[in-house]
């Protein structure tokens, strides 16, 4: 007798309710669960069939619904990312019609099938765990009396929980952003939580000052900015605020979902040309976007603020200042005394003073610290410069505001009162003593530990290091320099005889061929050897 076996129908259109479920599932906008997590549930006693050893990746598959249909053709009711329940009702027991079957869920994108044994088969078909196996298809028997209802009803409870978790991680992020806002570093501290949130990468760009925080392994930070567009690329979009223009773009050969936007505010003095672009490892989902939208607004925020004016302006505001102040004429000179009194209030007579902040670190002082620092020290005259912030303010920072500051990881110099006139090296030196971490009583003893002096010092006593005797000529100076010039005393410190410190004080002048009579040469030599008396000249 011959079996007559329907062929697989094809697909039925969906409705419309369910073709704008597909479109929303497939944005990654909808609840997940984890079909791992669904397994791990002990009350469903699920058994995973197929694959036996299942990957990581797998259990990580989001499933949105858990949806029970037993027709020979599910497809027209399905959203896709589901846990397909079915009894085998409508089942035609052939291989062939098995595979159909398999692949069209497959293509509807259904990410595991779900079978409950009896009332109609009493064990999962050989022919259903063949097809799964080979088409790599997740396949999970439940007990007979494990009722479809508890399943559902336990996804459920799981998807509620998952809801409430993004919600209470979307508002700790909230709350970052908001610390963020009112706190010092606000761009550094808004891609901090933002990495954090998403497990991935954000990139704040502004001008040609970048924040970055977050990896990803595998790919570098310049992969994701190569994806994107220039700034003046970003399309706009009716249905999105003016300000926020965004692009999104996969980088295939990493599986990572990128999201960018720019921030441009009318309220800063000059508008600000700058993007946040986020990357993960997965899809981005709906929630993310909301997360990825707050940032953008709080920047946004910063951005807006009275004090946050561009980077180029505040370089533009302080460098004119301090050029002015470095000019020969006397008369360009006092005016802009004057105007920088005005500009702090400082009477006539009233001195400034220079202050400059380095990270602790060692990272380089971002842009987006010069709000921050504008509000602490409650002046107009800030700026990044070498790596380090830098302001001119009317009264020296008070204590608590300098402790604030080093709580916060910076390392403090101020230098004053002073003229005006002494403003540009005095704002030098004060960045070079930020960097070691000098307090404002340093000495020349203080600056000899700098890397800047080591190097000035290295390259002025270079002529000793190929000398025969070049150590030796070294010390020999050294000493005779602290001795201030003395024969007899360099002698008796050395333990020689005053001709030979006077035959090696001679060698020492050939070497560097100068005259050693000269008293800013001599201070120049002491300062440099005080400073590589512990280094060797190689170090």
């Amino acid at each position: 007798m011959t079996q007559f076996i329907r062929p697989y129908p094809p697909a039925a259109p969906p409705s419309s309710f369910v073709a704008g479920l597909r479109e929303v599932t497939a944005s990654g906008q909808r609840a997940s669960v984890p079909l791992g997590e669904l397994l791990d549930i002990s009350e469903l006693e699920a058994e995973l069939l197929v694959p036996v050893d299942a990957p990581s990746s797998l259990l990580r598959a989001p499933i949105v619904s858990v949806p029970v249909v037993d027709l020979a053709d599910p497809r027209p009711h399905l959203t896709g990312s589901e846990l397909l329940l079915t009894t085998g009702l409508g089942f035609v027991d052939d291989d062939a019609w098995y595979r159909d079957y398999v692949e069209a869920l497959q293509d509807a994108g259904t990410v595991a099938l779900g079978f409950g044994i009896e009332p109609v088969f009493d064990a999962v078909p050989a022919g259903l765990v063949g097809a799964c196996t080979r088409a790599g298809m997740p396949l999970v028997a439940f007990p007979p009396h494990i009722p479809f209802v508890h399943i559902t009803t336990a996804f459920y409870a799981a998807l509620e929980e998952a809801r409430m978790r993004r919600l209470e991680r979307l508002n700790a992020l909230a709350l970052a952003m908001m610390h963020a806002a009112l706190g010092h570093s606000p761009t550094v501290r808004v891609v901090n939580a933002l990495a954090r949130y998403l497990g991935g990468i954000a990139i704040v760009e502004q001008g040609d000052d970048r924040a970055v925080a977050g990896t990803i392994d595998g790919l570098a930070v310049q992969t994701v900015i190569d994806a994107l567009p220039s700034m003046d690329e970003y399309p706009d979009a009716p249905d999105e605020v003016p300000a926020h223009r965004t692009v999104r773009v996969t980088i295939e050969s990493a599986g990572v979902d990128v999201l960018s936007g720019t921030v441009r505010s009318s309220r800063a003095r000059v508008p600000a040309r700058s993007r946040l672009s986020i990357a993960a490892p997965r899809q981005l989902n709906g929630t993310d976007l909301t997360a990825f939208r707050l940032a953008i607004d709080t920047l946004r925020l910063v951005h807006s603020s009275g004090a946050a004016a561009s980077t180029s302006v505040d370089t533009l505001l302080m460098g004119l200042v301090v050029d002015a102040l470095m000019r020969p004429d006397p008369v360009v000179r006092e005016r802009t005394a004057r105007l920088l009194r005005s500009a702090l209030a400082v009477s006539r007579s009233g001195g400034v003073f220079a202050v400059a902040g380095r990270r602790i670190d060692g990272e380089a002082a971002h842009a987006a610290d010069l709000a921050w620092w504008r509000t602490d020290l409650a002046t107009p005259f800030v700026d990044v410069h070498d790596r380090a912030l830098r302001a001119i303010t009317a009264t020296a920072p008070r204590t608590a505001t300098r402790e604030t500051l080093a709580a916060a990881g910076w390392n403090i110099h101020v230098i004053g009162p002073l003229t005006p006139t002494e403003l540009p090296l005095k704002l030098a030196d004060a960045v070079l003593l930020a960097a070691s971490g000098a307090d404002e009583q340093a000495r020349w003893q203080g600056l000899a530990a700098l890397p800047e002096q080591r190097a000035a010092a290295r390259r002025l006593l270079a002529p000793f290091e190929p000398a025969p005797q070049g150590a030796e000529l070294r010390a020999t100076l050294h000493t005779w320099l602290q001795h201030h010039g003395a024969w007899d005393a360099t002698a008796r410190a050395l333990s020689v005889h005053r001709n030979v410190v006077r035959r090696q004080i001679a060698e020492c002048a050939s070497l560097l061929r100068a005259d050693l009579d000269d008293a800013r040469l001599r201070a120049e030599l002491l300062l440099a050897l005080d400073a590589l008396a512990e280094s060797p000249l190689d170090d």
